[in-house]
């Protein structure tokens, strides 16, 4: 029975791929070495030619399908043609190749294999079966002004920052206030359990080796990527900054107890189950006093 399965799941990616294949071949469609495949359906104004950074936040407009036309998400809440946002760094890859070749006024409609989207795994949650090509109705509306933070970020491809360095460059860069305690998290998310205990025991497995905490911070970032459901996959998993009350009540829990740089899982939510590694916890008083710091150096 299993094999049967397996076979009709391999069947389905295979037309799939035909069915790239045939949509390849009309005139209005665009193929690029990726194998993302998109069309124009509107052109943004001849002098807007704007495009976004890694990290910087674009406001878009959007609808996905499988290709039998089945709705999976959309921006749309009714007759409510609302937006939502993202960065290209923060979205599947057949989404930041588009993001970061359209500007402000374009609207083209996407043509994503599985292999720039949810892979063979899909995405269970929003009904993404594994293997499909996935087709997105994507409309780019506006391009937020990118903060100091998302610029060092693009700049240096940070990954992670620990301790008070962390948050002096939160101050530094965004002038930002922060009240409270705060934390650094990086999550992996995933649906299947067994494989999240599975890449529980290979990272604890390596810290008994001797793996030191920056080996350990990297190895996670690299399963992140691999098998992370979650859009910080891009970041390796990396959730930045966070305030107590932010995340929902098991994984918050989690980044207020346990011990920095050591992995905890399978955390259970309602989005599946989660590996979370902390790497940073910054008291409120330190927030307070590099606060009154950075004010200080300013006036």
């Amino acid at each position: 029975m299993r094999a049967l399965v397996l076979a009709l799941l391999a069947g389905a990616g295979l037309c799939d791929d035909a069915w790239l294949r045939e949509n390849a071949k009309k005139k209005s469609v665009v193929q690029l070495p990726s194998g993302l495949q998109y069309t124009i359906i509107e052109s943004a104004p001849w002098d807007e030619t704007r495009k976004p950074t890694n990290h910087q936040k674009c406001k878009c407009r959007y609808t996905g399908t499988l290709i039998d036309g089945t709705v999976f998400d959309s921006s749309q809440d009714g007759e409510d043609m609302s937006s939502a946002i993202f960065a290209p760094a923060d979205v599947i890859a057949g989404w930041t190749e588009a993001l970061k070749l359209m500007s402000p006024g374009d609207r083209w409609k996407l043509y994503i294999p599985s292999k720039l989207a949810y892979g063979s795994r899909g995405n269970v949650h929003i009904g993404i079966p594994g293997d499909a090509t996935i087709i997105f109705d994507l409309e780019m509306l506006e391009i937020l002004e990118e903060s100091m933070l998302d610029k060092l970020l693009d700049q240096y491809q940070l990954f992670i920052i620990a301790g008070s360095t962390m948050v002096a460059l939160y101050f530094y860069f965004t002038g930002g206030v922060v009240s409270g305690k705060t934390a650094h998290a990086c999550h992996i998310l995933m649906s299947d359990k067994n494989l999240c205990a599975k890449l529980k025991k290979d990272l604890d497995t390596l810290a008994a080796a001797g793996l030191n905490q920056q080996g350990l911070f990297i190895k996670f970032g690299e399963l992140a990527k691999e098998h992370s459901t979650c859009p910080s996959s891009k970041s390796g998993g990396s959730l930045g900054v966070i305030a107590p009350g932010e995340m929902v009540p098991a994984f918050d829990e989690v980044c207020w107890s346990a011990p920095i740089g050591v992995v905890q899982g399978p955390v259970q939510t309602e989005f599946g189950f989660h590996l979370i590694l902390v790497a940073a916890r910054i008291s409120a008083e330190e927030n307070e006093a590099e606060q009154k710091r950075e004010s200080s150096k300013s006036k």
